[in-house]
């Protein structure tokens, strides 16, 4: 019997990974969202979204603070991450979104 082996080799081509996120807060500081997936610690990252556009800002570059299970939401987590130098032009624009969607929520 002849046994067949597959070829691998080594390479290092960038990739991307897309997941399906749900933004469900925005802040001066950051984002919050649900992701089925837990996020790692402390990376820096960017995440796309079109609350983004609807704010007025670039993509921003944001550090993952925060990861835990939501224990109701089948295996979900609540990743927060924080705004990496956002310039204090777009940080206004950040406020006065919050500010008015904060009013229309209450």
């Amino acid at each position: 019997v002849r046994k067949f082996a597959f070829v691998d080799t080594s390479t290092q081509v960038s990739a991307t990974w897309k997941i399906d996120l749900t933004v469900t807060g925005v802040s001066e500081q950051g984002i919050r969202l649900v992701s089925p997936l837990p996020l790692p610690l402390s990376v820096k990252t960017r995440i796309e979204s079109p609350i983004f556009e609807e704010i007025g800002i670039k993509v921003p570059l944001v550090r993952i603070t925060h990861c835990v299970l939501l224990p109701k939401e089948n295996n979900h987590y609540e990743i927060r991450m924080m705004f990496i130098g956002l310039p204090e032009s777009e940080l206004q624009k950040v406020r006065r979104w919050v500010m008015t969607h904060f009013s229309k929520n209450r």
